[in-house]
């Protein structure tokens, strides 16, 4: 598998906007372990790391190299050398240590796949049509090129994965139709496998007050602009809330976001706010005990939600918005990412204790078909079909 990993002593989220895919790839790797895969991880070495060690039975190499092409040059070696059949690549943009690396993703996986002679699955993390990418996402995203030369790089990568890998990996439902259409991939290379959920049980803190959960790295499509000016109407309809914005921005996201700037200019009483700030492996579990929901904003859903399966493990409702619709048609209590649906959203869902049942009772019932056990016996089946 490649992937980014963690380090041997270091926790699996280690700073705001640290790639999520390095607590998705242990929890996987772990689950597919317990089913009698055996996994090799080849990831990124770090300066002061060890470049190789056992986590809990999985080999972890950090052995690749971070230079543009060097990169490339180091993972062809190393696959080269493994005995195993099956080469398993866990893309995102953001986690290729270039973007050179990231656009001959394509010619990589035909190499590995027709020359190495391995059958190769490629989990895409973003999912999204060229066409999303307009001005406002480029801005969020500080990316400075052209538009039209954007949309044709991403067409590029994630066209050219769907026709080079033995098989594609989407998380969600949504996704599986934006790649038929968007990039002409075929719907029988297309494996439907959730991110997994850590069924977790802990009791309620016992507080007096209702609390709104967002909790994830931050960024404008998730729709943290829209909930902070919507903030003000929630506490003012629910005097007996606060509301929990955990996440931090990442650094390359600085200059765009400043959530206290955003705050301020929205009149919000940070006497009722609680800004946590990135949030240690270590304080999640605590801080999913202290919330009642978890609020998804997004004005854009362009990968499966890590906040998401967390929550779910912990037992915590959510409320979504529209943006999940293609993935969660039937989820009660969708709303419009837009601040007046956002606090009637949070409003129904306090006060309207039916509804508030419903939203619970439909994400545990997802939740008990994305456990990890689940997850790893799906994609082990879809290894030995298409292989």
């Amino acid at each position: 598998m490649v992937s980014p990993y963690k380090a041997a002593d270091e926790p699996e989220i280690k700073f705001p906007g640290d790639s999520a895919m390095k607590w998705y790839t242990r929890r996987l790797s772990l689950a597919l372990r317990d089913k009698g895969v055996s996994i090799t991880v080849l990831t990124v070495r770090r300066p002061a790391g060890r470049r190789m060690f056992h986590d809990q039975g999985v080999d972890v190499r950090a052995v690749l190299d971070s230079r543009p092409l060097l990169f490339s040059l180091s993972l062809l070696r190393e696959i080269r050398r493994l005995p195993q059949r099956t080469v398993h690549v866990q893309h995102e943009l953001y986690a290729y240590p270039s973007l050179f690396d990231a656009l001959i993703l394509p010619v990589m996986i035909g190499i590995i796949r027709f020359a190495l002679r391995k059958h190769v699955v490629c989990t895409v993390h973003g999912v999204f049509p060229p066409g999303a990418i307009d001005a406002a996402f480029a801005s969020s995203n500080r990316i400075a090129a052209p538009l039209p030369l954007v949309r044709v790089a991403w067409w590029w990568i994630t066209a050219g994965i769907c026709r080079a890998s033995t098989f594609v990996q989407v998380h969600e439902r949504g996704h599986v139709g934006v790649l038929v259409s968007a990039y002409s991939c075929r719907a029988e290379k297309i494996a439907l496998i959730p991110i997994g959920v850590d069924r977790q049980k802990h009791p309620q803190d016992g507080r007096a007050e209702n609390a709104i959960l967002f909790f994830g790295t931050i960024s404008a499509r998730k729709g943290i602009i829209e909930l902070i000016r919507a903030i003000p109407e929630i506490l003012q309809r629910l005097p007996r809330s606060r509301v929990i914005i955990a996440g931090d921005v990442p650094l390359r996201l600085r200059g765009v976001l400043d959530i206290r700037r955003l705050c301020a200019e929205a009149g919000v009483d940070m006497t009722r706010v609680v800004l946590r700030g990135f949030v240690p492996d270590l304080e999640v579990r605590a801080l999913f005990a202290s919330s009642d929901v978890l609020i998804m904003p997004n004005t854009v859903a362009i990968a499966a939600s890590g906040p998401l399966s967390l929550a779910l493990g912990h037992g915590v409702p959510v409320l979504a918005s529209t943006a999940f619709s293609a993935d969660f048609p039937d989820a009660p209590g969708l709303f419009h990412p837009v601040p007046s649906d956002i606090a009637s959203a949070v409003v129904r869902f306090f006060s309207d204790e039916r509804l508030r049942r419903e939203i619970a009772s439909y994400w545990m019932n997802v939740a008990s078909q994305r456990t990890w056990d689940r997850i790893a016996l799906d994609l082990k089946a879809a290894y030995a079909i298409f292989s």
